[in-house]
């Protein structure tokens, strides 16, 4: 059975350690209750993902789009926000290469009986709040997901 969670933990496991020091910390879904950006504190990263059906006779699988939302304080001077973006994207070029961070190219292992393929960096959106004083990025990654059911 597709395990969309399992996908979550290693994704959010991946970021943790690519950016230990330049995160605040690393969400699902949402940031905890109370959590805002700051003026000098570090920015804080919140992952969503989202899925679409891509079965075959022999597999289920997920094309799965991994969006990695970004947030800082305006005061921060977007140096924070830089830096941090790097590191999510991370080393993975040139492409023959393995990423020793970050998830461009990065190949998840899950810890159930799903697959996962190599993360591809596709595109960002900025996030600009006029009313307050946060600022940040979306960063959009792909990733194939697949079960395949044990024989009868």
């Amino acid at each position: 059975m597709l395990n969309a969670v399992d996908l979550m933990i290693a994704i959010r496991a991946r970021l943790k350690a690519s950016a230990p020091t330049q995160a605040r910390e690393v969400y699902s879904h949402r940031a905890a209750r109370g959590v805002v950006v700051k003026a000098n504190e570090k920015p804080f990263i919140v992952v969503n993902i989202r899925g679409d059906s891509n079965d075959s006779f022999t597999s289920n699988g997920l094309d799965v789009q991994v969006f990695v939302n970004i947030f800082d304080h305006r005061a921060n001077a977007s140096t924070q926000l830089s830096d941090l973006w790097a590191r999510v994207i991370g080393d993975g070029n040139p492409p023959d290469t393995a990423p020793t961070y970050g998830l461009h190219r990065h190949h998840l292992v899950l810890a159930t009986d799903n697959t996962a393929g190599v993360m591809v960096f596709e595109g960002f959106e900025p996030i600009l709040d006029d009313d307050e004083d946060g600022i940040g990025v979306v960063l959009r990654f792909n990733v194939n997901m697949d079960y395949v059911p044990p024989a009868p």
